[in-house]
């Protein structure tokens, strides 16, 4: 339980005050997720990141640079952004939650119904951490580290799309999947991630050099080496077969769909 409200008004302060508290604090943005079960926090100091200017979206050479603090809701209504991130983030179903949840806390978070990280790590979008130094989100995610503040999606993007299976419009995804193609020296090279069959959300590097390669003729040879790349266990929300096949499915359409966009 959160005890002491701690509010830096620098990067620089902030830092400090982490080293000085070590594991009893946490760095806290909106407090939608160290907040709530089941990803309530048992750290006793948080640290705010409210006044650090960490709110912003801007566009430049390398791709699209977002703050840390973007709402997932701020994400949707700017209509310059690629469509892919803004209906990804789109598939949380609260605008009240959406409201309050923010792009570099859903990554911290890890979670493995998350929601829109599956197509951060599909694009292979990046995340600048204050001690300096940029990573992919997939490595972050692997090894966490760090201060994130600012997520970068690459300018080489050139599609993306997410689809989800849940038993209702509010509940928690029982597989949620993304398609990406970024187009780089002139060759698609094709991302995609799901959440729900892991720990956490996963990336399929198989499938994708498959993909990218040209391996895979027809979705049924897709769906196909999906369905052998994911391993998911069974809880309350479906069982292990049921998982494994919504996956290769909601990927073989995605696809498909894709390759008859470009055709």
């Amino acid at each position: 339980m959160i005890r002491e409200f701690l509010q830096p008004e620098t990067l620089q302060e902030a830092l400090a005050m982490k080293e000085q508290h070590g594991d009893q604090a946490v760095y806290m943005a909106s407090g939608a997720r160290l907040n709530a079960a089941p990803t309530k926090t048992d750290k006793t100091i948080a640290i705010s990141l409210s006044h650090l200017g960490l709110q912003s979206i801007e566009q430049t050479d390398e791709g699209w640079e977002l703050g840390a603090l973007t709402t997932l809701q701020q994400v949707i209504d700017h209509g310059e952004l690629p469509e892919g991130l803004r209906e990804a983030a789109a598939l949380i179903f609260s605008r009240n939650m959406r409201n309050q949840i923010t792009l570099g806390g859903e990554i911290a978070a890890n979670l493995k119904a998350c929601q829109v990280v599956p197509a951060l790590l599909a694009m292979d979008a990046e995340v600048e951490v204050a001690e300096g130094g940029r990573i992919t989100v997939e490595a972050w995610q692997q090894k966490p580290y760090g201060l994130i503040t600012k997520v970068i999606v690459p300018a080489s993007l050139h599609y993306c799309r997410s689809e989800k299976v849940v038993k209702s419009c509010a509940g928690l995804p029982i597989v949620s999947v993304s398609l990406a193609v970024n187009i780089k020296e002139g060759r698609k090279q094709f991302g995609i991630a799901l959440a729900g069959v892991a720990e956490k959300a996963i990336r399929l590097h198989d499938v994708e050099a498959l993909l990218t390669d040209q391996d895979l003729q027809g979705r049924e040879a897709v769906e196909e080496a999906v369905a052998q790349s994911v391993f998911p266990e069974t809880d309350f929300l479906g069982s292990a077969e049921y998982k494994r096949h919504i996956s290769s499915v909601l990927v073989g359409l995605l696809v498909e769909e894709f390759n008859g966009r470009s055709n």
